[in-house]
């Protein structure tokens, strides 16, 4: 037998550099276009999908997502920040 004991909640935030959006699935966000901040269930694992407006284009992820995908998976552990950057075409 064994237990964890966290904290209920986690924060999340997400921010947005250049043309475009962040959606996360099961978070409650529609859609992030600039900075975003919530409080997610912890333990949760949140999908986390960039998408850029017409014309631009997604770069890569900072903080708690890495890497050029699209898509970023986020366990909410600990209070997470992460930041998409979108670039002009």
């Amino acid at each position: 037998v064994g237990a964890i004991f966290a904290k209920v909640a986690y924060r999340l935030t997400v921010s947005v550099k250049g043309k475009g959006s962040v959606s996360i699935a099961g978070s409650g966000f529609v859609a992030c276009q600039a900075r975003c901040s919530s409080s997610q269930t912890s333990y949760k694992t949140l999908t986390l999908r960039a998408k850029p407006l017409k014309g631009w284009r997604f770069v890569r992820w900072a903080g708690g997502c890495k890497g050029t995908a699209p898509v970023c998976r986020v366990p909410m552990t600990a209070d997470t920040a992460a930041a998409a950057s979108f670039r002009r075409k």
